[in-house]
């Protein structure tokens, strides 16, 4: 599953790669089975938007307009293209987003566990998918006495404490496995026992 440096690489491409802002005019749901099944209204509610921006919170991607943003989870095998001229859309080509001024964007998905949900501006803080999540690894607010007050409350391994992104978004498997190498701490560790 990508973690967040490979989901920071994904939309720094689209915002290299996609005209911003340019209108959406249609967003096809080719194959809404995603692991939460795609609103099939959410076609309509961005048809017409402005994209404004491309950002990244933790490991989603969000699509920007003015009303709302859309939220990808890229989940296992998702990802991002344009459809080349002439190209024909394949089994696992589940989203077709439509613009104004470029070619489409194709959201390709094998294993289906990926998402695309929704959230006007004043309710994206609270939506299901960010409600819980900690700060980001380069936030301020992240920071080594951040990091043990909620070290010092968990008595399970230090890899899994690391990997919660309560207390830190987008640390997955891999990262947390070679940072824990890197520091010289076993991964099964107690977090509460890891000293700063």
């Amino acid at each position: 599953m990508p973690e967040l440096p490979e989901v920071e690489t994904v939309c720094q491409g689209l915002r290299q790669t996609l005209i911003i802002p340019d209108t959406i005019t249609e967003l096809e749901i080719r194959n809404g089975s995603l692991r939460r099944p795609v609103e099939n209204h959410v076609s309509k509610l961005v048809q017409g938007e402005q994209l404004l921006s491309i950002e990244r919170r933790a490991k989603y991607l969000l699509f920007t307009t003015p009303k709302l943003s859309l939220i990808n989870h890229l989940g296992m095998t998702g990802s991002w293209r344009q459809r080349l001229v002439g190209e024909e859309l394949g089994k696992h080509d589940h989203l077709v987003l439509r613009f104004a001024q470029q070619p489409e964007l194709i959201y390709r998905d094998p294993r289906r566990f990926g998402l695309l949900e929704y959230a006007r501006p004043d309710e994206l803080s609270t939506h299901r998918c960010f409600e819980h999540l900690g700060p980001e690894p380069l936030d301020p607010r992240f920071d080594a006495a951040f990091l043990k007050k909620h070290l010092a409350r968990r008595p399970g391994p230090i890899k899994a404490a690391i990997m919660d992104q309560k207390v830190v978004v987008g640390v997955g498997n891999i990262y947390a496995a070679e940072s824990l190498f890197r520091a010289g701490i076993r991964p099964l560790a107690k977090a509460s026992s890891v000293s700063l």
